[in-house]
This record gives structure tokens, sequence and C-alpha cells, in this order.
């Protein structure tokens, strides 16, 4: 072949024409979802691709046709347009016959296909001698895969969306109230399964106040259900649940056994199931048998998530939604459709990043690299030819051990330093540039700074000394440093407290939490916060349960003075001293910063010395810090004077503001803000002084 010619050819090569995207209407019967959205097409077009969608293909979704003119779409007028023009073709349920016969040889179609239910649909695709990738054969445990993972947004949509069904289907509220007519329990909600779809089901039904409890084969998934609010509720059996792929295994009979057990149990007493266990390419186990459903209670709720696939529950219909037995069962196999414009614009921004990985070269023809391990995963035919399934992912080889000689090197040290000593130079250097800027500290600093800095240098050192050398063995490094961070500052919450009562006359003596006993003529107990690097561990309720916590109680129904602010006034309520409870603040945003602080009542020890409507400026704090209480609570804290302070302007959701309040006999105080931090010129105001004045002359004149 001539130069010439051979180049020619070449270049026609390179030069491949853009492919077209094609977005039909979903045919599947009230399939409201589409597999692309206007803000999406954008994307794609950037990519390089051009893209037409079906006409009303998105109105189920509350996606207009201008919608997506107005991103670059164009508009095919029927099915057999958009097909007949198309060299790709997204789609969310799996092509129905008559799309198959619309498949043209070299099309490729990305969607939800199910390869292993759907054997007859795979023959017709490969006979179409088209390239399809289905989204749900995605290797999920690939971390760069995440972005394209299109079950776990369907799941996420379909967990909260069950939770949605079940309050509509139920008779009550989920969250417990407290009304005219008397107190409505909160909802008592259980999960099956704490996956994904289990997870948000979790998450959604907490927040809107239920009692939640989920269950799961796969032990690892316990500490996900507490932090979202739930209770985990373990099978009296000992076997691991963790299959493949991020998915849970078939268990042996002995824990099914066990498992139906606990289920019994849970029907018995709660007012809502949820069901949401699969294991792929089988049909949904039966964990929720025609007898539970019969020991429920009447106006129960049963959501079966797992409808689709034969159900979880041996009373479910699929598609609806019947009442057996007096419990209504839902089975509805649509629930991420339920949600259609959510679920679209999460579906096609997974297919987005798709389609990112099949174009990196953005010119809009698509590379379906078998060598890539995502991509070999996704495809399941390639020009007619079955690939699937995938064969496993290849395994990282392991680290190849340390020599010995590295392992002998560092038993000479511990905890997280180098075992190496400092260079004495580098020691030297260290050592006089300190000395220098301690110096400086000393000789110019105001004396009241001076004791707070050395507070500080101690717990610095003490919280080093305790944490940082302990083993990595025992803590992570990061453990180390958030526990080293705590120590600090609770040292110096603690030191910080002890100055304004000194200042004030009195005689303190400071103990530690493990102390069972406090010293023999005790007028006062003062409870110090600053523990706010822990307000998510609720440091109030931990407290609460520390050796010196009874003695606390005790002097309090001696009718003895106690003072808890910040997490002290948390330690305050869990103890019962205190009304209410702390919640995590609105927005759950920590604030540090001062605020301005009504005085709501003069008439207490604590208040005595600022008259009722004065506003003063106090420090806060705090990460759960909303003090919330019931109505009937709230009337008697108004009715009885016992509100101490108040914010002057909303802070951090507290029921009408409050940001402190007293106990029945006036003796027991708990707030927020920190008085103590505004004691001084050097720290910003005195406004907090004369609190401890008025409580050292009541104790004295006591």
């Amino acid at each position: 072949m001539p130069p010439e010619a051979h180049g020619s050819d070449a270049s026609t090569k390179l030069a491949r024409p853009p492919q077209r995207i094609g977005v039909p209407r979903e045919t599947f019967p009230g399939e409201k979802r589409v597999a692309t959205v206007p803000e999406v097409v954008a994307k794609l077009v950037k990519l390089g691709f051009s893209v037409a969608v079906e006409s009303g293909a998105g109105d189920a979704a509350s996606f207009s046709d201008d919608a997506y003119r107005a991103e670059g779409a164009t508009i095919a007028a029927n099915a057999a347009e958009l097909w007949a023009t198309s060299d790709i073709v997204f789609k969310v349920r799996p092509p129905s016959t008559e799309e198959v016969a619309l498949v043209r040889p070299g099309m490729t179609l990305i969607g939800f296909i199910w390869p292993a239910q759907n054997p007859d649909l795979m023959a017709q695709l490969a006979a179409a001698k088209a390239t399809v990738l289905a989204i749900d054969a995605l290797p999920r445990t690939l971390s760069r895969a995440q972005k394209m993972d299109a079950l776990t947004s369907m799941a996420g949509v379909s967990g909260y969306r069950a939770v949605v069904e079940a309050a509509n289907a139920f008779g009550r509220f989920f969250n417990g109230q407290i009304t005219a007519a008397g107190k409505v329990p909160p909802a008592k909600v259980f999960i099956a399964g704490a996956g994904v779809a289990g997870l948000a089901a979790i998450g959604t039904a907490a927040s809107l106040g239920a009692i939640v409890r989920a269950n799961d084969t796969r032990a690892e998934v316990a500490d996900q259900v507490v932090s979202l609010g739930g209770e985990f509720v373990k099978v009296d059996y000992d076997e691991e649940g963790s299959g493949g792929g991020g998915y849970a295994k078939v268990m042996s009979e002995g824990f099914q056994k066990a498992q139906r057990e606990m289920y019994a149990n849970q029907a018995k007493e709660v007012d809502i199931i949820i069901t949401t266990a699969l294991i792929p390419g089988k049909p949904a186990p039966k964990l929720i048998t025609a007898e539970m459903v019969r020991s429920m209670k009447p106006g129960s709720v049963i959501v079966d998530m797992a409808a689709e696939q034969g159900g979880n529950c041996e009373l479910t219909e699929p598609g609806q939604a019947v009442v057996k037995h007096g419990v209504t069962i839902v089975g509805y196999t649509d629930l991420a459709s339920r949600l259609a414009r959510q679920s679209s614009t999460l579906y096609g921004t997974n297919l987005f990043r798709l389609s990112e990985e099949l174009c990196k070269t953005k010119d809009g023809v698509v590379n379906v690299n078998m060598e890539d391990d995502a991509i070999r995963g996704l495809t399941v035919i390639k020009d007619g030819e079955v690939t699937w399934p995938a064969p496993p992912l290849k395994q990282a080889a392991p680290p190849p051990p340390k020599p010995a000689a590295a392992v002998a090197e560092k038993k000479g040290g511990h905890g997280h330093g180098s075992s190496a000593p400092m260079p004495a130079k580098t020691l030297a250097i260290l050592f006089a540039v300190a000395a220098v800027v301690f110096w400086f500290i000393g000789a110019y600093a105001p004396a009241a700074f001076l004791g707070h800095f050395t507070v500080f240098v101690l717990a610095c050192f003490i919280g080093y000394m305790v944490v940082w050398n302990v083993t990595p063995a025992l803590h992570t490094p990061l453990m180390s440093v958030t526990n080293a961070i705590s120590s600090i500052i609770a040292i110096g919450a603690l030191v910080q407290v002890a100055p304004p009562l000194d200042a004030a006359g009195a005689d303190v003596v400071r103990l530690w939490h493990k102390d069972d006993a406090l010293p023999a003529g005790t007028d006062l107990v003062a409870v110090p916060g600053g523990f706010s690097f822990g307000d998510y561990l609720r440091c109030g309720a931990i407290a609460a349960h520390s050796p010196i916590a009874r003695a606390v109680r005790e002097h309090a129904a001696r009718g003895g003075y106690v003072l808890g602010i910040c997490n002290g006034f948390q330690v305050l309520t869990e103890l019962g001293l205190l009304p209410g409870a702390l919640m995590r603040n609105s927005g759950l945003t920590f604030i540090c910063r001062e605020v301005g602080l009504r005085v709501a009542t003069s008439a207490s020890p604590y208040t005595s010395a600022y008259a009722a409507g004065d506003v003063v400026t106090v420090p806060v704090a705090h990460h759960d810090g909303n003090y919330q209480i019931d109505a009937e609570g709230l009337a008697a804290l108004k009715d009885q004077d016992r509100i101490a302070f108040t914010y002057a302007a909303p802070v951090n959701g507290s029921v009408e503001d409050i940001a402190g309040i007293l106990s029945e006999n006036r003796r027991v105080l708990g707030m927020m803000p920190h008085p103590e931090r505004a004691i001084d010129p050097a720290h910003g105001g005195t406004d907090g002084k004369a609190m401890f004045a008025g409580l050292a002359s009541a104790l004295l004149a006591a």
C-alpha cells in the first residue's frame, strides 16, 4: 500500500466521530425513574458525547423535554427513532422483549440487567451482537468503583422510602409526644438487615424519634447501627455472616433457628418491622413467618423491601400493600421509583461517572477496556460474546516481611517516639529556645496569665506522659493524640473552676472521679465542664456512673450545694439532680464564642448578685448544649421560677433558649456557659465573677 493511502486510513481510524447516548422512556409498569437528568446531560456533552432523550422520558420524574433541550440534548419523537440513532443506550430497568428487538449490532447498552436472574435476556442480547454493561455487576469492593455504585444509591433511597411508607401505614406518631390528652409513646421499629438500605432506614427512623433496633448476620455492622441511633440486637449464636463483595452469606441451620427465635421475640414487642435481607442470585430468605405476623400487635406494619425477590415475609404480596391478621404488610417493589426525581439524579450521576471511566480521552467515544477490573466486572456481554461472570479480582500481593534487623532496631523505643536519641546539639538548641521563650513570657506577661499558662504547660506534659507514650499496640497514633488533647482540656477545666472559688474565699479541695467520698464538711460540689472534644461520647452520661457520682447525689439529697458547668450540667441531668436532657446542638455544630446571657431570676444563691433581667457576657464551648425538656417539665420550671439563665439570642436550639436551671430547693445549678472563664480582665471580661461572689456569701451565711 502506498504511504499516502496508509496514512489516510490511519487518520480515519483515529478520528472516530463522537457517539450518541440515547435515553429512552422506561416501559416497565409503574417505573418513574429516568436514566439521566438535565444537569448530567450537560456533563456528558462536555465529555464529547451527543445526547438524545425520548420525548416524555423524564415527565414522571418531573424533568421536562425543555429542561433537557436547555442542557444540550435533542428530543427523539419515539422509542424507535431513539434506538435507531443511538450508539449507546442508558436504561434503568432491563430491556423488554420489544426493546431487545431494537438493539443493533455494535450498540452498547448500560443499565440494570441482573444476568443471574435473566438468562433468557442475556441470550437475546448476545444474539443481537451488542455490548452490555450491567451496572448491578459492578465489583463493589473496588474503592474507586464507589462513585459508580448505583446499587448503593438506589438502596439508600429505598431505605429512606421504606420508613416513609411505614409511617404512612402506621396509625401513630413515630416520636413520643406529650399532648393535652396525655403521653404518646414512641414507635418501636425493628430493621432486619443493616446493609445500605437498612442503615438508611435506621437513620431515617431514628431521626423521626422512633426507638430503633436492628440485626444483621455481619457482626462488623453493629457499630454502624449504634452510630445512627439504633440498638444492635445480636443473635445468640456464634457464626460470622460476611460473604463476598460486602454481601451477607447463607447462614447455617443452627444460626437460622436462633435468628428466627430472636425475630419471633421482636415481632411481639415492636410496632414496625422493615426487612432488607437479600443474597445475590438467590431468593430472598424467609425471616418473618405467618405465625410471627399473627403475634404482632393490631395496627403494626411490615415493610418488605425484598418483595421483588419473593419477600422476607411469608405473607408478602409483591407490589401490594395488604392487611393480614391486623398487620399491614407493604410489599412495594418500586420504592426507589417513588422518589423518582431524587433517585434519577443519583442514578444519572452514577452512569456519568461510569462514562468518565469509559471515555477518559473525552472525545465522545467509549472504550470498553477489559483490562480494567471495574469495567471487566461490569461487562457481561462484549460484541455478542457472553463474558459474565467476571473472573475473581486479583488480590494484592502481601508486603514482604521486614528484615529482622529493622525490627530489632525498634525494640529500644516505646510509645510513638523514635528509639534513637536526639542529637546533643539539636537538644541543646531546643532547650535554649524554650528557655528564652519562657523567660520572655515570665518577664512581660500579666500575673493572671502566668497562672493559667503554668497550668496549661503542666497539663500538656501530663497528657503527653500519660497517653502519648502508650504503646501503639494499645492505641493508634490518632487516638493517642486525641486523648492527649482531652487530657489537657480536662485538667485545665478542673483547675480553672477552682480559682474563682478560691478568690471568693472558699477552701477548695480537688477530687478525682475515681474517689468514692467527699471530704467531711463539704458545702459545695462543683462539677466542671471543658470536655468539649468528648461531647460526641456523651461524657455526662459516662461520668454519671463514676465512683464519685454516688457521693455527689447523696450530698445533694442532704441539701448540699452543687454547681454543674457545661458537661457538668449534663452530668447533673444524667444523675437525676436536674430535669431534662442535653442534646446535640441544632445543626450539629460545635459552638465556641462569647454570648449574651440573660439572668432570669435573682432568687437563688448563684444569681443573687445579679438583678433579674441583667444581660452578662459569658463564653460557651459545647456541642451537646441543646437543653430539652417536655412541656410538663417546662411548665414546672416556669411556675417555680427555676430558670436561672437564658440566652439573650438563640445559640444552640435549647427550648425557650434556656442556658441554666435550678433544682427545686434552688441549691443545685446546671448551666452550659462558662462563668469561670469570665472572672479576669485577661480573659476578656469579669461578668462571671459576681456569681461566685454571691455563692460564697450564701455559703458563709449558711
